[in-house]
């Protein structure tokens, strides 16, 4: 396209007429100066190119960017990162735990490898929604390895188990409102009488609390390996995949620390159950205690395994 030739004015100064008095005598005399002279200049204003359009989309986009890294990150109230950890818990209890509930009570059998997975998924959605705002910990047994190793990180331990706690108990509600009508066929199938037996309890097993596998493991205390060794399996893996000065990009973290726990559920789940995460067993074994109608056969003598070992196992992770 042609130049387009504009003209600007700079500036104007129009015809001015000075009156002169003269007092006295005859009467007055009326002068008039001459205009200044005006000044018209001709500006060459050139059609933009495709080539300085995208130049200068490019100053715009590297100034955003800069702007962007200069800004400070988002604070959040502690109120604000507790509602985080509820939420995260409540995803891996909704996902993981409802996983075993869909095929136990939902007529979907599932391998130990769907479970496993449903697992891992859960952890790293779970990650990914609440790490920015609470740091993801999601775990009582990860707090307590943060506020043991890292306690200027993690000054709210006991809040955050709070609501960790809490966030499992009503994910945990939520499954059983779900598959309420499918546990009371499992136990008219298995002619077991719902209500504070041993047997209703272990139809409860893995979806909800978690009871030992008595056929490899014989004691108390080798449960108790069990799931000190699997959890610090994982604090291990945490800390590894998260190290800053660790060469593992931050947007695969979750992934990975996911893909960490279905790695860990496959050998430990037909041992344990694989707990690893007090919450995930104590809020799930409140509702099948309440809601369910086990009462206190909901504690079976292998409760505190699953709340103690993982704490154990994260702080020597």
């Amino acid at each position: 396209m042609a130049n387009m030739i504009r003209s600007r004015l700079l500036t104007c100064n129009r015809n001015r007429w000075t009156a002169v008095g003269m007092v006295g005598g005859v009467g007055s005399f009326i002068g008039w100066t001459q205009p200044t002279t005006t000044d018209v200049v001709f500006c060459e204003e050139k059609e933009p190119t495709i080539s300085s359009l995208l130049e200068q989309n490019e100053k715009n986009a590297t100034s955003k960017i800069l702007a962007t890294s200069n800004a400070e990150p988002p604070t959040y109230s502690l109120l604000q990162q507790m509602a985080a950890e509820a939420i995260g818990t409540g995803i891996i209890v909704s996902g993981g735990c409802g996983a075993v509930c869909a095929s136990k009570f939902g007529g979907t059998p599932l391998s130990l490898m769907h479970i496993a997975t449903a697992f891992g998924v859960s952890v790293a959605l779970a990650v990914y929604a609440t790490r920015d705002v609470s740091g993801a910990h999601l775990n009582p047994a990860v707090t307590a390895s943060l506020a043991w190793h890292h306690p200027e990180s993690c000054p709210n331990p006991l809040q955050y188990m709070v609501a960790q706690f809490g966030g499992a108990t009503i994910a945990g509600g939520i499954n059983y409102a779900m598959y309420s009508k499918g546990i009371d066929a499992l136990h008219i199938a298995e002619k077991v009488s719902r209500g504070t037996t041993a047997a209703s309890s272990g139809l409860f097993n893995g979806a909800f609390h978690m009871i030992p596998n008595n056929a490899l493991v014989k004691t108390l205390g080798g449960a108790l390996a069990v799931e000190v060794g699997l959890t610090t399996g994982l604090a291990f893996g945490i800390y590894a995949l998260t190290d800053p000065a660790k060469s593992v990009p931050a947007g695969a973290q979750p992934a990975l620390v996911g893909a960490t726990v279905a790695a860990l559920v496959v050998p430990g789940a037909p041992l344990t159950g694989c707990g690893m995460n007090p919450a995930r067993d104590l809020g799930p074994r409140l509702i099948a205690a309440t809601l369910g109608g086990l009462g206190k056969a909901a504690l079976h003598p292998s409760w505190w395994v699953y709340s103690i070992g993982p704490v154990i196992g994260a702080i020597a992770g």
